[in-house]
C-alpha cells in the first residue's frame, strides 16, 4: 500500500479545511497517511474537530526535529554511528559548510529513515518542503513530490522580489515531479518563478457540497426586511473588508436598510472596530470572530448576499482562489466580489454574482443596491452559484483530479 506523508507548516489551523479534506480523502482512496508538521496544534484548534477524532488524524501526525540527542555523549556516539552509516549521502551534499556537513546532516539523516518508505510527499505550501530538497537531491529519499502552491508563497512584489522568491523555491518546483495550483492566476505567478508548465495543474480548492446544503426552506429576502450581508476571512489588508464596511455606510446613506456580519480574527480587528465605530455602524455591522464549520453553514443559511472583498495589498498580493465565495455559492448566496487576482474565476460575473472594479466602494455599493431592488436576482443567481460550483469547485470532484495526481506517480 502507498503511503502519503502531508507536509504542513503547522496543523491543524481553523482556516486550511482543505488540508484535512485531503487527509481523509486519501485514506479512503486506500493510501496510508502521515502528516509532518513543524508545529501541532491539537485537534481543539480545527473547524474540523470532529471529523478529525472520527479519523483519528492525530496518531498520524509527526512534529519535525532536529534528531540531535540532548545529552551530549548521545550526541557524540549517535553522530559517529550516523557519520558511518551515511557517509556516502553526507559525501553528495553540496555547498555545505563543515560544521553542517559533520555536525546536523547526519542526524538529519537518521531522523528522516523513518520516511524512506514514503511513496509520495505532498507539500501544502511551497515553503513548507521542508528538508526535502536535502534529501532529494542526494537520492536519500526516493518518494515523489507534489507542492501546491497557495498565493502567498508565490507572491512577489517587484522584478527584484522576484528573481530573489525563484532562488528560494527553486527546491519546491525542480524537485517537485508535480506542482498544483488553484486557479490559472495563481499558474502564471508560479510560471513566473521558473516553473515548467508541463509540471503544473490547476487544481481548485474542492467544497464539500454534501455538507454545505443550503436549507430548504430559507427565508427568502422580500425587500421588506434589511438585506443581509456576509462576509468570511481573516481580519487582514488583503481581504478588504474596509471597501466592504464603506460599501454598507453609502448604503445606509442612501436608505436602504442592511445588516452586515464578517467573520474572522486578524491582526486589523481593532482597527476595523475604530472603522466600524467612526461611520456610526456598530448597530447594522458586526465582526463575530471565528466560527466552526458548522457555524459557518449556520451563517451562510441566514444570510443573503456573500461580499468577496479582497484587494490587492500594498505588498502586491491579491487573492489566488477565496475557497468561503465558491462554499457561499453552495449555500446559494450571490456573491458581490472585486476583480482582483483569482476571484473573477470562482464566480459566473452576472451570472452567480456581480465583479467590480478593484476598491471601487460607489460601485461596489451600486451591485449590491441593485440585489435590493431586484430581490429575485438573489434567487436566481444562488441558483446558478450552486449549480455553478457543483460543476466546477466539487470537493468530489477536485478529489478525483488530486487521486488521479497520486496514482500516476
Amino acid at each position: 500500500m502507498k503511503k502519503i506523508c502531508f507536509l504542513v507548516p503547522s496543523f491543524p489551523n481553523v482556516s486550511e479545511t482543505f488540508v484535512v479534506n485531503q487527509l481523509i480523502a486519501s485514506q479512503k482512496a486506500g493510501y496510508d497517511i502521515l502528516v509532518l508538521t513543524l508545529t501541532y496544534l491539537g485537534v481543539a484548534n480545527s473547524s474540523q474537530s470532529e471529523v478529525l477524532k472520527k479519523y483519528n488524524i492525530d496518531q498520524v501526525v509527526r512534529v519535525l526535529e532536529s534528531g540531535i540527542p540532548h545529552n551530549p555523549i548521545k550526541r557524540v556516539l549517535l553522530n559517529f554511528y550516523c557519520l558511518v552509516k551515511y557517509a556516502r549521502f553526507i559525501h553528495q551534499v553540496k555547498q555545505a559548510s563543515f560544521y553542517d556537513r559533520f555536525l546536523i546532516f547526519p542526524f538529519k539523516f537518521h531522523y528522516y529513515e523513518q520516511f524512506r518508505d514514503v511513496s509520495i510527499f505532498h507539500a501544502q505550501f511551497a515553503d513548507s518542503i521542508f528538508d526535502l530538497e536535502l534529501l532529494k537531491s542526494v537520492g536519500f529519499l526516493k518518494g515523489k513530490l507534489i507542492t501546491t502552491f497557495h498565493g502567498y508563497d508565490a507572491h512577489f512584489r517587484d522584478e527584484a522580489k522576484r528573481v530573489t522568491l525563484a532562488k528560494k523555491r527553486y527546491g519546491a518546483i525542480h524537485y517537485s515531479d508535480y506542482v498544483t495550483v488553484n486557479t490559472p492566476y495563481l499558474e502564471d505567478k508560479v510560471k513566473a518563478l521558473g516553473c515548467d508548465s508541463k509540471k503544473i495543474q490547476v487544481i481548485p480548492m474542492g467544497v464539500n457540497l454534501d455538507f454545505f446544503i443550503p436549507q430548504t426552506h430559507k427565508q427568502v429576502f422580500d425587500g421588506k426586511r434589511p438585506l443581509k450581508l456576509l462576509s468570511v476571512g481573516r481580519l487582514i489588508e488583503l481581504k478588504g473588508h474596509q471597501y466592504a464596511i464603506d460599501a454598507v455606510r453609502l448604503l445606509k446613506d442612501w436608505g436602504f436598510l442592511v445588516e452586515y456580519t464578517i467573520v474572522g480574527e486578524g491582526p486589523l480587528q481593532a482597527d476595523l472596530e475604530t472603522h466600524i465605530k467612526s461611520l456610526a455602524l456598530e448597530s447594522i455591522v458586526h465582526l463575530v470572530g471565528q466560527k466552526s464549520q458548522l457555524e459557518l453553514k449556520d451563517l451562510y443559511n441566514s444570510h443573503d448576499v456573500f461580499l468577496m472583498s479582497s484587494i490587492t495589498d500594498a505588498r502586491n498580493r491579491a487573492e489566488a482562489q477565496g475557497l468561503a465565495t465558491a462554499e457561499a455559492q453552495a449555500m446559494k448566496l450571490a456573491v458581490v466580489a472585486f476583480d482582483c487576482g483569482g476571484v473573477p474565476y470562482t464566480l459566473i460575473d452576472g451570472g452567480s454574482g456581480f465583479l467590480v472594479p478593484e476598491k471601487q466602494v460607489n460601485l461596489y455599493a451600486k451591485a449590491i443596491q441593485q440585489l435590493i431592488e431586484t430581490p429575485t436576482l438573489i434567487e436566481t443567481m444562488g441558483e446558478a452559484g450552486r449549480g455553478f460550483v457543483s460543476e466546477e469547485f466539487s470537493l468530489a470532484l477536485q478529489t478525483q483530479k488530486m487521486i488521479a495526481l497520486y496514482d500516476s506517480l
